[in-house]
């Protein structure tokens, strides 16, 4: 009870002379309170200017507050022959349903294509139309309008203040004084203009013609005496001297005849009249009649044109009349019209054409190039217009983009049309003269012209047929001419370019022969890299994620990704893309960094689509993806440059598709677990892994050269370590990294506070052995851990090691070999460099197999400075070398430098191949190996 209202009250909008559109009170509509106590629903009814409707409504309201109640439920298959506001009658006898009606509210599909329903009751009472409406409530005379107290004529006063006090000492000096007059001059020629502006909209009355001519002089003569002052007045920084009497005069005169200017336009109102006695009452009004409001729908202002009484149906004219006759008539001249759909954009028609939403109709008239629709607004540097003619109106039309759209209704002063013609074919005409057919039965096809700031673009169905460079600099309108009565130009669309895809991204051409259709570029000019070259507007910074498809078929040479630049900054060729996926016609793929080959990726299907996607995460890596699969990451680290999307296509009639780029996020959240799949096929056999060993030494200084050792610590106070795929110890100190293994004693410090006195403590002592068997017994020691298997360990308070092998606990330190894994690569020797350039020999690789190159060199240079680059590359066969990785280090007097790194090359042969590893340079001259570091190639 406490939530059903028993009364509702509110405002409507009251259009009678004395509200003028003001909402008021409309009067109350209750129920009886079951309980006494009112409780009050609020509405406001802001489209209502009717107070019998607003009654009718609230108690609408009102009654459907009583019926609250909603029943939801599954119901089975049946329940989907009614839709949502649907009344159906219901049967549910645990709750005494009998064919109860309700209306359907909510509707969605459950599992097992059950229907989920919810239902709100109904009832007859909420439909029922009283006819005891009472009287609204009467608005307030309103306060006349009085011009004399317009606040600009108000002001005026003020103004003339704040000037004389300026002008009173024949100077207007620098800073405030000067930006004071300036406003001043700026008030009163946007008063002049207005008021201008308003004379000339109401016709150039001639009884207020003498006004608007005196106030015109006296505003031309007070801008010309400010035009003669030196230096400038508008000069903020400097002082001007005038003569303070004239110009003061000048501008009082300015004032004086923009106020008569305006009380001329305005008018005065006069004094009020007495009141007049009342009327002797009228006699009694006939009944009233039932009054009915009729609609229909047209596209034409006099609604002739698909005409239609039932539904809009994206008709652009709205017609009504009310009369006193329940049925519509059919006869448009009946109605009063108004346009119900506006165009997209704004559109003006001259002779017998008409806008109907976007579509441009000549409506009559006869067969003549005398008729157009043209935009209000232009578009500079860049604008694109689409539209489809109507073939099987068998018309003459032209439509296109115009630099004058107002010179005239005829095609003649089009720039660069289309022109569908009445036999169905199309050609393209600029300036008046044809350049040719171009389209054959053009049917449901859409024409469209682009601008892109250079060139003229023709398509049909996103094809370009011709292009013209007209440079920069144009602003073009949309413009038309209609030659066929009821000739339509449908589907206009009308804005800037590019257009931005529905993916978020806008591409841009770089070459004449590159086109553009949405999220897609081609090229139809040479082979050659640089004749087709795009970029995208958007670019992002913290990371960014290019996507893009290239569609099925040979001959496609491409490269896109992401990179830094655009095509007028870093050039049209694959070099422009700091980061790119290659695919070459023969179905060859690699990753390209600012042009260089990265990696190489697998070939591909040329009879299937290739997707792609490079992923920057912002901080440190970018990832390349073929058709799912991320095939190499590459290092970058933080940058600061945005990405954009850039592509490169050099073959005949290449494509890319789908091209999505977007900013890189934060991680979203996990997604639920998906159901189990079944088990996959089993992969190929892995190749073999390396084994990794970790070598220790010991020593007394940082470096490791005193006392140098790879056995016992012996007290030693430092420690070495390397990993690597050899078992053996290096005895060479400078392989390790070292670091202390005792720290220093450090200073006495203050004796502490006493504390009480405690039981007599005992220091503990842990003891360590070594052993070649579990228990200890084989080859036991307490000091020699070299070549030994087990390692015993106990505590206790004494300082000596016992020399009982059963005193310790012991534990395994070198597990057991592993079983004997698959064949693997028999790889050669490390290489020892005595340069910076050296070659393995040959290694056989099987089909899927990897081998991997890794070089270590450390190299200095006494007479020059310059950086180091040093490159690993392989060969298959008597093939031509290829790049793996490479690694980059500076190098001078007394800064030598280094490098440590991997690369992998994967088998794609079919067969066992011969493949070979090398290490390549580039060093300023003098740069040699330090012979106090190991430096080796070698492979695994």
């Amino acid at each position: 009870m406490e939530a059903t209202p028993n009364i509702v009250r509110g405002k409507y909008v009251d259009a009678s002379v004395n509200s003028l559109y003001q909402m008021i009170d409309y009067p109350e509509v209750r129920l009886p309170s079951p309980d006494g106590q009112d409780r009050i629903f609020p509405l406001d009814l802001g489209a209502v200017e009717s107070p019998s409707q607003a009654q009718r409504i609230a108690k609408q309201v009102l009654q459907r507050k009583q019926y609250p109640r909603r029943f939801s439920a599954p119901f089975d298959i049946r329940a989907w022959k009614y839709s949502v506001g649907d009344v159906v009658p219901f049967t549910f006898a645990p709750l005494g349903f009998t064919r109860a009606l309700f209306r359907v509210e909510e509707q969605e599909l459950g599992q097992g294509g059950t229907c989920n329903m919810t239902l709100l009751v109904e009832n007859a009472s909420l439909y029922a139309w009283d006819k005891d409406d009472a009287a609204p409530v009467q608005a307030a005379a309103p306060i006349i309008y009085d011009n004399r107290n317009n606040p600009l004529i108000l002001a005026l006063d003020d103004l003339d203040n704040q000037l004389r006090l300026i002008l009173s000492d024949d100077v207007i000096t620098h800073g405030r004084e000067k930006r004071e007059i300036i406003r001043q001059w700026q008030a009163l020629d946007a008063e002049f203009t207005a008021l201008d502006g308003r004379f000339v909209e109401i016709g150039s009355p001639a009884d207020t013609k003498a006004a608007r001519d005196a106030a015109y002089t006296s505003y031309q003569s007070l801008a010309a005496y400010l035009a003669s002052l030196a230096p400038p007045w508008q000069d903020v920084g400097s002082d001007t001297p005038i003569d303070g009497t004239e110009l003061n005069r000048r501008w009082a005169l300015a004032r004086q005849d923009l106020e008569e200017f305006a009380a001329a336009i305005t008018g005065r109102p006069g004094r009020d009249g007495s009141n007049g006695k009342d009327g002797a009452p009228g006699e009694d009004g006939a009944d009233g009649r039932t009054s009915y409001i009729h609609y229909a729908y047209a596209n034409s202002p006099d609604g002739r044109v698909d005409f239609e009484l039932s539904q809009p149906n994206g008709r652009a004219y709205e017609g009504s009349y009310t009369d006193f006759t329940a049925a519509d008539s059919s006869d448009p001249a009946a109605y009063v019209w108004r346009e119900y759909k506006g165009p997209p954009f704004g559109l003006a028609t001259r002779g017998a054409a008409v806008v109907a939403g976007n579509t441009i109709i000549k409506n009559g008239g006869s067969p003549a190039w005398d008729s157009d629709g043209y935009s209000t607004s232009g578009y500079k540097n860049g604008c694109a217009i689409s539209f489809k003619a109507d073939p099987s109106a068998a018309a003459a039309i032209m439509c296109g983009l115009n630099t004058d759209p107002t010179a005239d209704a005829s095609y003649g002063s089009l720039d660069y049309a289309w022109y569908p013609r009445e036999d169905g074919n199309a050609e393209i005409y600029e300036s008046g003269g044809s350049r040719g057919v171009s389209v054959l039965g053009y049917g449901e096809g859409l024409f469209g012209i682009d601008y892109d700031g250079r060139y003229i673009r023709y398509l049909y169905n996103q094809e370009v047929r011709r292009t013209v460079d007209i440079g920069p600099g144009f602003t073009f309108y949309l413009d038309s001419s209609l030659h066929t009565p009821n000739a339509r130009i449908r589907d206009i669309q009308f804005g800037s370019y590019p257009t931005r895809a529905s993916n978020g991204v806008t591409l841009i051409g770089d070459t004449p022969t590159t086109q553009i259709a949405g999220n897609s570029v081609r090229g139809t000019g040479s082979a050659g890299w640089g004749s087709e070259h795009v970029h995208s507007r958007e670019a992002y910074s913290a990371g960014a994620t290019a996507s893009w498809t290239i569609a099925p078929g040979p001959g496609s040479n491409s490269m896109a990704g992401l990179g830094q630049g655009t095509g007028s900054d870093r050039g049209n060729s694959f070099d422009s893309i700091t980061f790119a996926i290659y695919r070459e016609a023969t179905g060859y793929t690699d990753c390209r960094v600012n042009g260089n080959p990265a990696w190489t990726g697998p070939a591909v299907d040329l009879n299937q689509s290739m997707s792609c996607r490079i992923h920057y995460d912002g901080l440190r890596y970018v990832n390349f993806w073929i058709n799912g699969v991320r095939i190499y990451q590459y290092e970058w680290g933080k940058q600061p440059d945005p990405l954009r999307f850039i592509a490169a296509l050099a073959s005949i009639n290449p494509r890319i598709d789908d091209i999505v780029l977007t900013p890189s996020g934060a991680n979203g959240a996990d997604g639920r677990n998906g159901l189990d799949g079944t088990n996959g096929t089993d992969g190929k056999d892995g190749t073999n892994g390396a084994s990794s060993f970790v070598h220790l030494a010991y020593a007394d200084s940082a470096d490791g050269s005193a006392n140098f050792t790879t056995g016992a610590v012996g007290g030693r106070a430092y420690v070495g370590i390397y990993r690597d795929q050899v078992e053996a110890d290096s005895g060479d100190y400078r392989a390790y990294a070292w670091s202390r293994l005792r720290g220093i004693d450090g200073t006495n410090g203050k004796d502490g506070t006493p504390g009480r006195p405690g039981a007599d403590g005992l220091t503990p002592y842990t003891h360590f052995a070594y052993a070649n068997s579990p228990d200890g017994s084989s080859n036991f020691s307490t000091d020699d851990p070299s070549g030994r298997t087990y390692l015993g360990v106990y505590t206790d308070y004494t300082v000596a090691d016992s020399a009982d092998y059963r005193a310790y606990s012991w534990s395994l330190i070198k597990g057991a070999d592993g079983a004997q894994g698959p064949a693997g690569i028999s790889v050669p020797q490390p290489l020892a460099l005595t340069d910076l350039d050296g070659t393995l020999p040959a290694v056989l690789v099987k089909p899927g197999q990897t081998i991997t190159g890794q070089v270590r060199e450390s190299f200095q240079n006494n007479s020059q400075s310059g950086s180091v680059t040093i490159q690993l590359q392989y060969r298959v066969g008597s093939g031509g070398w290829n790049y793996m990785d490479q690694r980059q280090a500076n190098v001078g007097p007394g800064e030598p430098g280094g490098v440590f790194f991997s690369a992998g090359y994967t088998s794609q042969a079919a067969d066992d191949v011969l493949v070979q590893i090398r290490v390549v340079s580039d060093a300023p001259g003098g740069t040699s190996l330090r012979t106090s570091s190991p430096n080796y190639l070698r492979a695994y």
